[in-house]
């Protein structure tokens, strides 16, 4: 208690200084935290070896097959090499079509990795070449853990609507050591939690909105479908922030029935009706990848025990 009430004097003395009144306080503060941030995130950021999942996401990422690497024979380290070697016809379309022959993994962050990739390794660019960075491919990864920063900022804000957390929340993500790891990796993980964020964002606007009679705005509606489609689109395990999210509306309408017999009239309010619309969009936009993985699964691993692994990678 004796600690709390510390914090909680130093946020009032914080919050009633004078310069933190200043119209250019707050944005400079974000500033520092994001310049912090991204020092830490792209300091040395080539120096670390990569391993096999940072090398399955650079060949996908480069519209590359690992069937093109023979097996069971002696190969020289140019052919071993040879699928991460940008070249110019290897766009999308090549990204696609391996990602979903060869993986489990949604191709949204490979698609952006190819054109990230094509755009700062320089054009035309010839298989003879040479290799494509691994700092560069980590580049990418890094600037999502930097939008991190802002990103926790805005939801902290709609959340608390207090500075002074929005501030602590950013500066924390910034130097977090769990996110920087994750933001030095050339994987699809910072992505994700852009996505995160971004959807927590409409949750918390829809509960405020939800205490008044009136529906959802339309709008909203639709940006919350579009964000978790492409938060699955991104990776699979968002599945479980929908059902987090989905346990918590869910003991926001008991809450809201409490006192009455029954919760079903406060759970056929307008407010709910769109809430369903929501959650039938997102079951649409996530029922889309459910023949690509069971094909996977029967192609690839017939016990299932192979893609299970290379899904939680």
């Amino acid at each position: 208690m004796h600690v709390q009430r510390c914090l909680q004097n130093i946020g009032q003395k914080f919050s009633q200084a004078k310069f933190s009144q200043a119209i250019w306080f707050q944005p400079c503060l974000l500033l520092l935290w994001i310049g912090i941030g991204a020092a830490i995130r792209f300091t040395h950021l080539s120096t670390k070896p990569p391993w096999t999942d940072e090398f399955a996401t650079l060949v996908f990422s480069l519209g590359h097959s690992f069937e093109a690497i023979p097996l069971n024979q002696a190969i020289s380290l140019e052919v071993l090499l040879q699928p991460l070697q940008l070249q110019p016809q290897a766009g999308a379309g090549a990204v696609i079509h391996y990602l979903l022959a060869e993986d489990v993994h949604p191709p949204l962050y490979f698609v952006l990795s190819n054109a990230w990739l094509r755009l700062f390794s320089g054009s035309p660019v010839s298989p003879e070449a040479g290799l494509v960075s691994i700092g560069l491919a980590r580049s990418l990864p890094a600037l999502l853990g930097v939008a991190s920063i802002p990103a926790l900022f805005g939801l902290s804000w709609l959340m608390l609507r207090s500075l002074v957390a929005s501030q602590l929340t950013a500066a924390m993500m910034a130097v977090s050591p769990f996110g920087i790891y994750l933001a030095q990796e050339a994987r699809h993980y910072t992505f994700g939690v852009l996505w995160v964020i971004a959807s927590l964002c409409c949750l918390v606007v829809a509960v405020r909105q939800m205490r008044y009679p009136a529906p959802l705005p339309l709008w909203l509606g639709c940006l919350w479908v579009v964000v978790n489609g492409l938060g699955i689109a991104a990776h699979y395990f968002f599945m479980l922030t929908l059902g987090a999210m989905t346990i918590a509306l869910f003991g926001l309408g008991l809450h809201q029935a409490r006192g009455d017999r029954t919760v079903l009239p406060t759970l056929l309010t307008p407010p709910w009706q769109r809430i369903y619309w929501v959650m039938a969009g997102t079951t649409i936009a996530g029922a889309v990848w459910l023949p690509i993985c069971r094909a996977f699964v029967v192609a690839k691993s017939p016990n299932g025990f192979r893609t299970i692994s290379r899904l939680t990678g």
